[in-house]
């Protein structure tokens, strides 16, 4: 990921990825508990998972509609 993002032009966040910080690592663990928690409440097994929508809006799209045709996709997303 740090080669991806040097060639991208971004040799400041590669040398984070190189030897994240303790602020990185506290970001990343934080993000890792949300995920596990919106997975427990849920009862995701496994992924892929894509939420949409916000607080108790907040629903699960059906892994299908990812692997189905791009306006499947756009009507689940606009109907949330």
């Amino acid at each position: 990921m740090a080669d991806v993002l040097d060639q991208a032009g971004f040799p400041d966040a590669a040398a984070r990825v190189r030897a994240p910080g303790e602020a990185l690592l506290d970001i990343y663990r934080n993000r890792i508990g949300k995920s596990r928690q919106l997975m427990a409440a849920f009862r995701v097994d496994g992924v892929p998972a894509l939420f949409i929508g916000e607080g108790d809006k907040r629903r699960m799209l059906r892994s299908d509609a990812l692997f189905g045709g791009f306006d499947r996709l756009a009507a689940e997303l606009q109907a949330a």
